[in-house]
């Protein structure tokens, strides 16, 4: 299957660390791919040599197939990309409406979706981008970057400054390019949102992916929370001993155990006649923060 996507070692080394370094990419059609990490990580650098916005120092980019070796490659399959910056990238001194109807009449399509969307986003298309507020002007380039229909959507913080209901309305956007046949690439620190939609998940920390794989994936490497009810203080100290059990702490009356198997735990309960406890599954955050 031809990859949408594919980067090979591009990297943009600032010195000290910062950047990001040897980035290797691979997005398939239909595939929705969450690239998270703390700031500074590298993340909009990434995204910013994928769309040519800064050069890298050495590696490829390959969109629809094509090595894009320069500003005219990238030119030459632009039509198929829509791309929302972390910030900026707007003409501020016009109306959203008139920026809306000039990003139409070059990639020659109607704007009647932009009405639909104005709407379902509470967005005043007769305002100057300039005086609209930052969650507005998110709106104002979530709206650019699909107009088109894009075949690879690329996304720096959608939903950044949104309302939950308008963040909603973003992530159904996104899904529905996915049923469309296209590909997104979906920079977030929303890591709830990440989990919700991607297919997989590409992690990056100080300048390196450290982990590409389906989300889920992440969810199963990492450690399991019991909640334990109503056990007795002296279990407290063997459960700590436990082999599998990395740390403990309390809530409220309860104790909850962090475990990378949850055999020997369950061994240990069953063997104290013991099963008031639920075992919880992490979150994409929990698991994010293991790896930071």
């Amino acid at each position: 299957m031809t990859s949408i996507l594919k980067t090979e070692n591009i990297t943009k080394d600032y010195g000290n660390g910062k950047g990001a370094l040897d980035i290797n990419l691979d997005i398939k059609p239909s595939e929705i791919i969450g690239f998270i990490g703390p700031n500074g990580a590298g993340k909009t650098t990434t995204l910013k040599m994928i769309t040519r916005l800064i050069k890298p120092n050495y590696g490829k980019v390959f969109l629809f197939g094509k090595e894009i070796k320069n500003e005219q490659d990238y030119l030459e399959v632009a039509r198929k990309i829509g791309f929302l910056p972390s910030e900026g990238g707007l003409y501020e001194n016009i109306t959203a409406k008139e920026l809306f109807n000039y990003a139409a009449a070059l990639y020659e399509v109607n704007t009647k979706e932009v009405q639909e969307l104005a709407v379902k986003f509470k967005l005043d298309l007769n305002t100057k981008i300039q005086n609209l507020s930052l969650g507005n002007k998110r709106k104002v380039g979530i709206i650019q970057s699909l107009l088109h229909n894009p075949k690879l959507l690329i996304l720096d913080e959608p939903t950044s400054g949104l309302d939950p209901l308008i963040q909603k309305e973003v992530l159904t956007l996104i899904q529905r390019v996915k049923q469309d046949g296209g590909s997104i690439l979906l920079s977030s620190h929303n890591l709830a949102e990440v989990e919700s939609i991607c297919d997989r998940t590409v992690m990056i920390k100080e300048g390196r992916i450290i982990f590409t794989g389906k989300t889920n994936e992440i969810l199963k490497k990492s450690l399991r929370r019991f909640r334990i009810e109503n056990i007795s203080n002296g279990y407290l100290e063997e459960i700590k001993k436990l082999k599998s059990v990395k740390k403990t702490e309390y809530l409220l009356d309860d104790i909850i155990a962090y475990v990378d198997d949850i055999k020997e735990l369950l061994t240990f309960l069953e063997t104290k006649n013991h099963y008031d406890f639920y075992i919880e599954r992490p979150t994409l955050e929990e698991a994010f923060l293991e790896y930071y």
